[in-house]
């Protein structure tokens, strides 16, 4: 696939906000994940039920991606967050802790998604 198919594939999940948390509940993960970790936090992530749905949906939209182009997939990802929680991607975006932070787990989570068996 592209990185129009990964964008589509998004936009999809955009429309389907019903199992999207809202932006305090959002703030509120980031903090704890901050606490716990980056591991800890790639953890709790694999065994939602939206990562184990949406899984081979990502691995067939990223796997063909270069990983010389894993910024734009960052980028993509960054955007939908973004369209979900505007506040919060904006206070984050002041906070090289919190950048920092958040692009460990996207690196890691398009990692986990590259070397996916399933």
């Amino acid at each position: 696939m592209s990185l129009a198919q990964l964008k589509a594939i998004l936009d999809v999940m955009r429309d389907m906000p019903e199992n999207i948390p809202d932006e305090p509940t959002v703030r509120a993960l980031l903090n704890q994940s901050m606490v716990a970790g980056v591991d800890a936090s790639i953890g709790v992530i694999k065994r939602s039920d939206s990562w184990i749905k949406v899984l081979p949906y990502l691995k067939n939209a990223i796997n063909d991606i270069p990983e010389t182009l894993n910024d734009e997939i960052y980028g993509q990802f960054l955007i939908v967050a973004e369209s979900f929680w505007p506040n919060f991607i904006s206070s984050v975006a002041k906070s090289n802790r919190k950048k920092t932070h958040i692009m460990k787990i996207l690196t890691r989570l398009v990692e986990e998604v590259r070397n996916a068996t399933n």
